[in-house]
């Protein structure tokens, strides 16, 4: 049997942009500075929709918490980067937090930093240093793994284009 020919304009090498590292699965790690507990959290997400689902789950789960700090980095086309302080002083948190995830090269990965204060103020620096510990130490602990992006050439009927449209979101 001979390999099926692929259309023109079609090429089945892979290069860069078909393969990406992300987290293997959910990670966590947990620590105190001076006082404060931070409790990094990531998992992979494949849209921006479920990043945020994520970040609104560690929200509500440590609803008491002095702030949660979300980061993400989601390839959807191009690349969607989001990070925020949430009430930290600026750059001190949602910056160094997604700077872990770049120097990493991670995609599709959503990271959360939750921080209960502990009375002793820590200072930009320090804030900086505890939340990109905070995790690079959940990333370590799920694994980063790499993950190639496969392609499909399908040909179907135009009397079952609409039922495909439907459907393909199943496969994604």
């Amino acid at each position: 049997m001979r390999p099926a020919r692929l259309p023109p304009g079609v090429n089945d090498t892979p290069d860069a942009a078909d393969a990406y590292r992300t987290v293997a699965g959910p990670g966590r790690a947990r620590f105190e500075v001076r006082g404060s507990e931070f409790i990094g959290h990531v998992r992979p997400a494949r849209t921006v929709d479920e990043a945020e689902g994520f970040v609104e789950a560690v929200r509500a789960e440590h609803a008491v918490a002095t702030h949660n700090v979300p980061a993400y980095r989601v390839r959807a086309d191009p690349l969607r980067e989001c990070a925020s302080d949430d009430g930290e002083p600026t750059n001190s948190a949602g910056k160094p937090a997604l700077n872990v995830l770049q120097q990493e090269e991670t995609e599709n990965v959503v990271a959360v930093v939750t921080r209960y204060y502990g009375g002793t103020n820590l200072g930009v620096g320090g804030l900086a240093r505890a939340y990109s510990r905070a995790v690079k130490g959940a990333v370590d602990d799920a694994g980063v793994h790499s993950v190639e992006r496969a392609g499909v050439c399908v040909s179907i009927s135009p009397l079952r284009c609409r039922s495909f449209e439907q459907d393909k979101e199943r496969f994604r």
